[in-house]
């Protein structure tokens, strides 16, 4: 319908930008993959090329920036987001969002607390529950998954918060399918089924550039008894510019493979990743 909308009319920018939208959930959270990202950015250019101050269309591209790794793009493009629109709830969370993917996990918090101010219970700033978990801020996590609560996406994060608070029954039957399946062999010390499932999700995501999920994936890993595969994995997501550092070096999950002497050269990338990003926030 949206599809038929813009044909209908082509200056038609709300509809650009739901379609866009809609790309970006097809890509994401179901199989549309590199196709509907493309159509996703085809729709948001559309939308912001008739209207400029639109800011979900700003949002997404922003996003997909910082997904596939052009994190210092991205951040410029958002901050000047936030210039243009100060009042916006979606563009201080798109801030924070570049931020979380770069490291910069306090001024991320910083910038999702102005958003939560501006409009609390936005939805579009669930995701700031990852940058709380990442400061050990577990309660102010909670506070950012109930505004989606119930959903297959705030089980799974909420289930994140729950593994790092050793509640470990609770996170499994918490999230569902592969993720589940993934938390019982590490719960159980399954090296085999963990291998397995990880792998499985890891196929899932082949088409993806974004490496905050090998990030997740990781230190399931980690915990389920094969470090050495999570050491990869988070390797993997530095190269891919998910900085990860400084909250690889707290997360709970995470101890095994820091325990191993490969990790200081992986911590040293997730560094070096941090202060390039750092280096781009003080110009």
């Amino acid at each position: 319908m949206l599809q038929r909308a813009v044909t209908l009319d082509p200056k038609f920018a709300l509809a650009w930008e739901a379609l866009a939208q809609r790309e970006y959930f097809d890509s994401s959270f179901s199989n549309g993959g590199p196709s509907a990202l493309a159509r996703m950015q085809d729709a948001a250019k559309r939308a912001l090329a008739i209207d400029p101050d639109r800011v979900n269309p700003a949002l997404r591209l922003i996003s997909m920036n910082a997904e596939n790794g052009r994190i210092a793009d991205a951040y410029h493009d958002a901050v000047a987001l936030v210039r243009r629109r100060p009042d916006s709830a979606d563009a201080h969370f798109t801030l924070s969002y570049v931020m979380r993917y770069g490291g910069a996990l306090k001024e991320a918090a910083d910038e999702c607390n102005r958003a939560w101010a501006i409009d609390h219970g936005n939805r579009s700033a669930r995701s700031c529950a990852i940058v709380f978990m990442g400061l050990g801020d577990y309660d102010r996590a909670l506070e950012f998954t109930r505004v989606d609560g119930g959903t297959e996406w705030a089980n799974r994060i909420t289930g994140n918060i729950y593994l790092r608070q050793g509640k470990y029954q609770e996170a499994a039957d918490l999230v569902s399918g592969p993720r589940q399946a993934l938390i019982r062999a590490a719960v159980n010390h399954d090296r085999k089924e963990v291998d397995r499932v990880a792998d499985r999700l890891l196929a899932a995501n082949q088409s993806s550039s974004d490496g905050e999920p090998l990030y997740f994936i990781g230190n399931v890993v980690s915990l389920g008894g094969d470090p050495q595969k999570a050491l990869g994995l988070l390797r993997e997501a530095v190269r891919r510019n998910y900085c990860s550092y400084p909250a690889v070096e707290s997360d709970p999950l995470w101890a095994p493979a820091r325990a191993l002497p490969e990790y200081a050269e992986v911590r040293r990338s997730a560094q070096a990743c941090h202060e390039a990003f750092m280096k781009e926030m003080a110009k």
